[in-house]
């Protein structure tokens, strides 16, 4: 019988649709769906990426029954820490004002004394670090060391975007008076900007609470969500987030690349899991909700959260000069960023960084990390000796200018 001519087309064609098929039906038996129909393959969620509304509501349900946690709701601020407070893991105390520290603090500094207030995130507060290992502590030691009165006051907070930051210099610390402001800059804060909903940013967070966040019109800052959505309020929110007008302002929830979004080939769990890994394995793992950091493109400087990071950081030193104190800010490299900067290969915030030089005072205290090898520096974030070389670097820069410049010594 003489053969079709098409007959291997067609035979090729069969076998090929039913690998696929194959394959198809592989990943969804390997992979499974949790409570809140995320769908995962060996542990690697899959687009499009579902809302965490179970999470948030056992989250907020153990926030709600722990009237002592060292985090607390704030209207404004989205959370802080809580007054007179002890972490669960007995690492961090705060004092009456909320503020990290084993002393209180008068509203006026004593005569004499170089006040200096610290903002940012965890890599200011300190996180993994007794108070005594923290950077803030040590600067001020180094900086007494050198005969600075210097007394500095940690207003650092985990999970804190740079928005936040300047948001509780405006609100609290700016009425302590101080004559130097240190804004830590861990250049992943640029990215938690564009958020409205820390765990829609980062579902593994253990934050279950909204922020305020800015948006730019021209020149101008505006505050939405301000003030932020109750902690009761938050389970409700993330069930029907889609509906809520606050989704407008959700960048990793609306924007065109979003995780969240459902397009005609994520309905193949196959072919998502290829197109996945195709477009997004590198050296620093695939793109997702849990490393957005690594990647040039979310810091793009035509793009929301860089722009908004430009506009908070000029607004903030604009205010804190005009109060009469000096605004620096601290580069504080994440481990990847440093081991990065070893191999003299490019950040993937290299742009905004160089901006940030350009137009600012930047003290680099990667510059002071260079005696041991990168890892040595850090535990999950800044190790003892990571703290120190900070605070050597920081105290370098401070002594700098008060010897300089007599006049801006107190002594």
């Amino acid at each position: 019988m003489k053969k079709h001519p098409f007959a291997n087309l067609i035979i090729l064609a069969f076998s090929i649709v039913f690998a696929l098929l194959l394959g198809e039906g592989m990943v969804r038996l390997v992979g499974e769906t949790d409570e809140n129909g995320q769908f995962y393959f060996m542990e690697r969620p899959l687009r499009p990426y579902r809302l965490v509304a179970g999470k948030s509501a056992l989250l907020v349900d153990e926030y709600l029954q722990n009237p002592t946690s060292y985090v607390v709701y704030d209207e404004y601020l989205g959370w802080s820490i809580r007054p007179n407070a002890t972490s669960e893991n007995g690492l961090y105390h705060s004092n009456a004002q909320g503020i990290r520290a084993d002393v209180e603090y008068e509203k006026t500094p004593s005569p004499g004394v170089l006040r200096i207030a610290m903002f940012g995130d965890s890599y200011t507060h300190g996180d993994h670090a007794s108070l005594e290992e923290s950077w803030g502590y040590q600067l001020e030691r180094l900086l007494r060391e050198r005969g600075i009165n210097a007394e500095v006051i940690n207003f650092g907070v985990g999970g804190y975007g740079m928005d936040q930051a300047y948001l509780r210099w405006q609100i609290e610390g700016r009425d302590y008076q101080p004559d130097i402001v240190l804004f830590g800059f861990q250049a992943e804060n640029a990215l938690r900007n564009a958020n409205v909903v820390r765990l829609i940013y980062r579902p593994v967070s253990g934050i279950p609470f909204s922020k305020p966040k800015f948006i730019t019109d021209g020149d101008t800052l505006t505050l939405v969500n301000s003030p932020t959505v109750p902690p009761e309020q938050m389970p409700e929110l993330m069930a029907t987030f889609a509906e809520s007008p606050l989704a407008q302002y959700e960048y990793y929830f609306n924007n065109d690349d979003s995780f969240y979004n459902e397009y005609w080939w994520t309905n193949s769990k196959l072919l998502t899991l290829f197109l996945d890994v195709l477009a997004s394995e590198r050296e620093e793992g695939p793109v997702s909700t849990t490393n957005y950091y690594n990647h040039a493109e979310y810091y793009a400087m035509d793009d929301e959260p860089a722009q908004l990071t430009v506009a908070i950081i000029e607004a903030f030193e604009a205010g804190v000069e005009a109060d009469g104190a000096e605004f620096i800010i601290v580069h504080l490299p994440r481990r990847t960023f440093l081991k990065r900067i070893r191999k003299d290969e490019p950040l993937p915030y290299a742009d905004l960084l160089a901006y940030l030089d350009e137009h600012h005072d930047v003290v680099h205290t990667e510059d002071g990390m260079t005696e041991l090898p990168a890892d040595d520096y850090f535990d999950r974030h800044f190790s003892v000796e990571g703290n120190l070389a900070v605070a050597t670097m920081v105290a370098d820069e401070i002594y700098s200018r008060v010897s300089s410049s007599p006049d801006a010594n107190p002594n």
